[in-house]
């Protein structure tokens, strides 16, 4: 432990005696002529974590298991380090060799704009093969550095939610802060992604972010079915609350997704000798990774789920299309404008998307007519018409000359006079020239003063299951 650190290394740990030792034989190994220190935040320990850390030269501080946040306990550690250049790094993560601490430092050394940089990382040579394949499957098993720059607000805006992701993207698993930056901005108690909305804060104060390759830690592990659950659902909600991105935003995408990961999964582990695997092995991984991959998919759309956006949610003709009748070119979509994406319910005009319904009270379609932004300089105006019974009830163009055309504009229909009624209910797309017309109908949704028992059903899962995730601390695995 030096008297005079240039580099803190912070450690939040609980209950990691398998791990920390060689964690830290790791980090003490480092070649580096820069003085450095180790404080390990033990949070409620019962298995010898935090003796182990302190024969090993760091400085231990103890918390209640109780009192453990992502943000908040890294907080705690960085008010007790000295260093220039805050590190932290988990417990189960191991610098794969002695250049990991400088490799990690160097952007902040070359360029007083660099707030922050991040490792990357790859299994655990012992780690199981479809652990191993998650970890590679990861933005930060990349080898190539990526500067990250906030583009300003207005393009900001613009972004997709993916692209939003991605910039932002920076992990506390071995990542490295600049001080004078941590001090103006510190991370913020979180449940869970305190590293990505450090990250966006640093970005938007004008600082830049880099993802630096050379320096690499070894982080992966057993995973039970469980766990994967839970980290596919924390995961979710981060990025779904920070950045409108949705893995699976119904479950026709639910269904679609999950079967093209089993099938990637299937085709590496069949060619076992690729990831080392015996016949039997690759058969018995090829039987349980099904189990795992939809675990994880089912605990992402899950968190994608709000209730209050499901509440009074009758009927949804995005969800039901292939159960409507349907006249022209009309499927499912998604159109992202000005950095908001939304499902969609394609409808190149001439089309009609037909449905009978029997009318619930307080009832109002609700919808946002659009035209896909990549055809907004070729496509001409589109009619959008919505009609009960043969009635028009509503009737507007969208052109994308206009500024109008090229945002989300809600409308809602009223269709409560119509109480208990069975009615057909048609959305209709016309247009003079349909070339390039790729029209939409974005969120095409009946609510009423009562949900339909799907939606009870979810309403029910969202919450009982945000119940039972938050009870507890989410800890890195």
């Amino acid at each position: 432990m030096s008297m005079n650190p240039k580099v803190s290394i912070i450690i939040p740990a609980r209950n990691e005696a398998a791990n920390i030792g060689r964690c830290l034989d790791a980090v003490n190994s480092q070649e580096t002529n820069r003085p450095f220190e180790v404080i390990v935040i033990d949070s409620g320990s019962t298995d010898g974590t935090g003796e182990i850390a302190a024969r090993h030269g760091a400085e231990v501080i103890t918390i209640a298991a109780h009192e453990f946040d992502h943000g908040r306990t890294r907080n705690l550690g960085l008010s007790r380090a000295k260093g220039k250049y805050l590190v932290t790094l988990v417990a189960d993560a191991v610098p794969a060799n002695g250049a990991w601490l400088e490799e990690l430092i160097a952007p902040l050394e070359s360029d007083p704009n660099v707030a922050g940089s991040y490792s990357r990382q790859l299994p655990h040579p012992w780690t199981n093969p479809l652990e191993g394949m998650r970890v590679l499957e990861r933005f930060t098993a990349g080898d190539k550095e990526i500067v990250s720059r906030y583009p300003g607000d207005e393009e900001w805006e613009k972004l997709e939610p993916e692209k939003r992701m991605l910039l932002v993207n920076f992990d506390d698993v071995s990542a490295a802060r600049r001080r004078e930056v941590w001090e103006k901005i510190p991370i913020a108690e979180n449940y869970w992604g305190e590293d990505l909305d450090w990250s966006l804060k640093a970005l938007k104060a004008g600082h830049a972010i880099v993802f630096a390759p050379g320096s690499v830690v070894y982080h992966s592990h057993e995973l039970a079915l469980l766990h994967s659950f839970r980290r596919a659902y924390v995961d979710q909600a981060v990025v779904k609350r920070m950045f409108g991105f949705i893995y699976y935003s119904n479950m026709s995408e639910f269904r679609a997704g999950l079967l093209e990961l089993i099938r990637m999964d299937d085709r590496i582990l069949r060619s076992r000798k690729n990831v080392g695997l015996s016949a039997g092995e690759s058969i018995r991984w090829r039987l349980w990774n099904p189990a795992r991959r939809f675990i994880e998919a089912l605990g992402a759309y899950i968190a994608a789920l709000d209730s209050d956006q499901l509440r009074g949610k009758y009927f949804d003709f995005y969800e039901s299309l292939p159960l409507a009748r349907t006249r022209g070119n009309a499927h499912r979509t998604s159109f992202t404008i000005n950095g908001v994406k939304k499902n969609v319910v394609f409808a190149h005009p001439p089309s009609a998307v037909r449905k009978s319904i029997k009318a619930p009270g307080m009832a109002k379609l609700s919808f946002f007519p659009a035209i896909k932004p990549e055809v907004w300089d070729k496509s001409g105006p589109v009619l959008f018409e919505v009609a009960l019974d043969g009635r028009i009830l509503y009737s507007a163009e969208v052109n994308p000359a206009n500024e109008s055309g090229r945002s989300w504009s809600n409308v809602t229909v009223d269709l409560d006079q119509w109480f208990g009624r069975k009615v057909v209910l048609e959305l209709i797309t016309r247009a003079r020239n349909t070339d390039n017309a790729w029209a939409g109908w974005a969120e095409p949704v009946i609510r009423a003063n009562k949900e339909s028992a799907l939606t009870r059903l979810k309403i029910r899962i969202a919450e009982k299951t945000a119940k039972f995730i938050y009870e507890k601390p989410m800890r890195h695995p």
